[in-house]
This record gives structure tokens, sequence and C-alpha cells, in this order.
């Protein structure tokens, strides 16, 4: 748990009392490649942090067609849940669903609010992390404003272990091109650079 601990700490100081009620709370689960941690049509009720693994987030269109939207792994986006579910307690739209056996830390949206209301600390970091995830969302927005090509090169050169342990195929959806269209991507960047992080296959 005290790896949790230093990650949260880098974002909002907790106190030791607070910490101490919180890390009581939190539950361990293990989900296996294709499993679902939130599933669309039902409420999320719990936020989790990964410990370790990749998932893919994903709504499906009205054709039935999957759109990826993010992926939650330790480097980033390390907080699972469907938040605009888990807030307003409305159904979820998003399905968080294993790309690889995974293990998360987690704690329900009751006993969250409780430490809300008396621990000051706690509440502070969930509004530091919202701050955080709403930023990442506004990035994401900005990168799909560019073409492709650099939406693939900033892809590949800052996250790396990305696209080295998710399939081709989910991060030509994530791009929201065909798969076709990523291999020639590869193949003009490799050709200019002599370098380039494959997506696994």
């Amino acid at each position: 748990m005290e790896e949790i601990r230093k990650y949260l700490s880098l974002h909002s100081k907790i106190t030791d009392n607070a910490w101490a009620e919180l890390s009581s709370l939190l539950k361990e689960e293990e989900i296996n490649k294709k499993d679902f941690f939130v599933k669309a049509g039902k409420v999320c009720s719990k936020i989790g942090f990964l410990k370790s693994g990749f998932l893919r987030a994903y709504y499906c269109d009205e054709k039935r067609k999957e759109k990826t939207v993010y992926f939650n792994f330790l480097a980033r986006n390390p907080f699972v849940s469907d938040f605009e579910s888990f807030i307003s307690e409305n159904k979820s739209r998003l399905n968080v669903q294993a790309i690889t056996k995974c293990r998360i830390i987690f704690i329900d949206r009751r006993a969250l609010y409780k430490l809300y209301e008396s621990h000051p600390s706690i509440e502070r970091l969930g509004r530091v992390l919202a701050e955080r995830h709403y930023l990442d969302a506004l990035d994401r927005i900005r990168n799909f404003k560019t073409e492709a090509t650099n939406r693939y090169k900033i892809l590949s050169e800052k996250y790396p272990e990305l696209v080295h342990n998710i399939p081709s195929n989910m991060i030509a959806n994530y791009l929201d091109i065909t798969e076709t269209s990523l291999s020639r991507i590869k193949r003009d960047i490799y050709t200019s650079s002599k370098k380039l992080p494959y997506g696994k296959k």
C-alpha cells in the first residue's frame, strides 16, 4: 500500500490519520484479460488504482462499433473508473476492460465520500485528481486535432510501453484510423528514422 501513498502524495499531502483510515478501506482484486472493471449499462460504484497491467476504456456507437477513449496503465491514467458514472451515480456509458491480467486496489464510492466528510486532505486529493483527469482529457482533445502521423508519434514517444504491449488494432482504434493506415504510418516513420517502436500484433 505504501507505493500508492507515495504516488498520491505527489499530487497532494495526506495526513497520517487520513491515510490510516483510507488504507483500511482499500481492497485488492486481480482481473483477467478481457474481464471488465466497469461495464456499460451499470453504475460505476468504485474507483481503483492500477498496480500492474493495461486496460482499455471504450464505448459502442449507434452502429455498435467500439470507440476507444483511453488506456489505463501505470505511467498514465493509473486511476481506473468511469468518473462520470462514479460521480453522478448514473449508468455508465463506458466499458473498462482488461487487455492483460491486472491488479487493482480500489475503494467503493460510499466509503470514499465518507472519508471526504471526515478528512479534508482526502477531499483535497480527490479534487486535485479530478482536475488532473480533466486536463488529461483536454490534452487528448488537442492531440486529436493533429494529423494521424503526429498523433502516433506523440503516443509512441511519450508512452513506448503502451505501443509495445497493446495490440495494433486497439492502437488504430484509439487513433481513429484503420490498421492499414497505422501500418503505413509505422512504415513511413521507419523509413525516415530507421527506428520505430511497433505495437504488439
